[in-house]
């Protein structure tokens, strides 16, 4: 199963080719889609704020994938991301932190183009008894 971060939910929207070959290719090997519940607020934002002739659009996409349940044990470990970027120097914001343990705590891939993601896995963040290592793919 692979989590498809924002960016390329709106790339794939807007059409952009590397992005719509990516997913079909997944697609075609049998990859099963989800989000963040996190992708779902942020893309929704962005189409309500700056377009909302996008909407049935939007929200067609994410009728067709699985959102995923964020939970206390998401919570927690998007909380030791978050703070151990912070204290690195490389703050990757609240969201990222939020979607990267959400996909980390589901086993799951990220289909991303977002750097953030990299400088996760670069920190060596331990949660638990476990190194978080996110297993990331792009499309680029």
């Amino acid at each position: 199963m692979v989590c498809i971060d924002n960016n390329i939910v709106i790339d794939f929207l807007k059409g952009r080719k590397t992005v719509t070959d990516s997913i079909s290719s997944l697609d075609n090997e049998g990859c099963i889609f989800t989000v963040s519940p996190i992708t779902v607020y942020e893309v929704l934002f962005g189409s309500w704020f700056y377009n909302s002739k996008e909407i049935p659009q939007v929200e067609h996409f994410f009728e067709s994938v699985t959102v995923l349940d964020f939970n206390y044990e998401c919570a927690s470990a998007a909380s030791v991301i978050h703070s151990s970027s912070m204290r690195a120097g490389c703050d990757i914001g609240v969201m990222d932190s939020l979607i990267a343990a959400t996909a980390w705590i589901h086993d799951e891939h990220i289909l991303t183009n977002d750097e953030h993601f990299n400088v996760i896995n670069k920190l060596g963040i331990e949660i638990g008894n476990k190194v978080l290592n996110l297993k990331i793919i792009t499309t680029e």
